[in-house]
């Protein structure tokens, strides 16, 4: 072969390399939760907060407020986090109060306990 035709498919491999990389679409990250698509650099919401995740372990319980880690206590942008459950945090700053959802879109419901301790029958529950 001649240093030309090397030369030749040396370029033509590297144009084919650019190409399929430069068409080559971003995957999506199976762990995110579907519907959710709020980036981890993107500017809070017009509400002014983003609850991206709840820590709770036996050590501590801690939420990830824009990108930030607060615990019980601290504050982020002026708010103290004053409540943290497994998919809430409440701020609050004097008589403003704002509750921030894990899953907005997602509303959980508890089932009531009657006084034996077994769930009270519901549309799910038979008797």
């Amino acid at each position: 072969m001649t240093a030309r035709a090397i030369f030749g498919l040396a370029g033509l491999a590297l144009l084919m390399a650019v190409a399929a990389t430069a068409s080559a679409q971003t995957l999506r990250d199976p762990t995110r939760p579907p519907g959710r698509s709020v980036a981890r650099d993107a500017p809070p919401v017009a509400g002014g907060f983003v609850l991206q995740s709840i820590l709770n372990s036996t050590e501590r319980k801690a939420a990830v407020i824009n990108g930030k880690v607060v615990a019980p206590g601290e504050s982020v942008d002026g708010f103290m986090l004053v409540g943290i459950a497994e998919d809430e945090a409440v701020l609050k700053n004097g008589s403003d109060v704002r509750r921030l959802r894990l899953y907005p879109a997602i509303a959980m419901k508890k089932i009531k306990e009657s006084h034996e301790g077994a769930a009270e029958p519901g549309p799910g529950n038979k008797p």
